[in-house]
């Protein structure tokens, strides 16, 4: 168990990581990044050490972050369906929250928005920055192009 876990009570082995098909093709990667996708954390210069285990800390305060969102939201009556993580450097992460359509287009879900930026407002520091996004979710929403968009972390389904 992490100490994330431990802190939080949050099951973190819930999340996965999704590697597009043609990495190159949607984005470019420096070495710190390569290194968590591919667990080379021994091959890096010490200045990369520091930068993976700043990402890897990172990685793991946005994954705990979007869970206390999802918590937030279900507790105001809204049902998030998965969420996804992207990066776009060691410090800089944004989520994505999938909820059905019929809780998107509700005027009480604009209180998610006000949450998440409450949040994103107090976690923020100068190693830090999570940014949050809500998308409806329907029959004809594509994980695909979700995934292509850069976000490779996502939430495993129950």
């Amino acid at each position: 168990m992490t100490s994330a876990e431990l802190a939080t009570g949050i099951d973190l082995s819930k999340w996965e990581i999704n590697n597009p098909v043609d990495k190159d093709k949607y984005y470019n990667c420096d070495a710190v990044i390569e290194a968590y996708l591919k667990g080379e954390k021994d091959e890096l210069k010490n200045e990369q050490k520091v930068l993976f285990n700043q990402f890897t800390t990172n990685v793991e305060r946005s994954k705990t972050n979007v869970i206390k969102l999802l918590t937030d939201i279900e507790k105001h009556g809204f049902t998030p369906l998965t969420a996804y993580i992207k990066f776009d450097s060691f410090d800089v992460f944004h989520a994505l929250i999938s909820v059905p359509e019929s809780d998107f287009v509700k005027d009480e879900f604009l209180n998610a928005y006000n949450q998440a930026i409450k949040l994103e407002n107090e976690i923020q520091d100068e190693l830090y920055s999570l940014s949050f996004s809500f998308i409806p979710m329907s029959v004809n929403t594509i994980e695909e192009s979700i995934i292509n968009d850069g976000y490779v972390i996502r939430l495993k389904k129950s």
